[in-house]
């Protein structure tokens, strides 16, 4: 509870003063970090009510362990493309 906690404030501080394309990909990040939850928690303890001799357990370990590899990947790829952006030259206005 205390780490994530300490975690969330970490979180809330650093997109409070992000901006422009890092507060774009701090958002993002939010929603896959939510998804990132939804796999690992929630689909979890769903799996974890059924045994494995029903015939829901394999779909549901697909979803749970294929869920999490997805979501991590597209989390490496935007913070990736973030990092590693081409940037505009900033133009003079006269």
């Amino acid at each position: 509870m205390i780490a994530g906690t300490v975690l969330g404030t970490t979180v809330l501080v650093a997109h409070r003063r992000a901006v422009g394309a890092e507060r774009r990909a701090s958002r993002i990040l939010d929603v896959l970090f939510g998804l990132l939850i939804l796999c690992g928690l929630v689909l979890d303890m769903v799996h974890g009510t059924f045994s494995e001799n029903c015939w829901l357990g394999p779909a549901l370990t697909l979803a749970e362990d294929g869920g999490e590899l997805l979501v991590v990947s597209v989390v490496v790829f935007v913070v990736v493309s973030t990092r590693f952006a081409p940037t505009r030259p900033v133009q003079d206005p006269a």
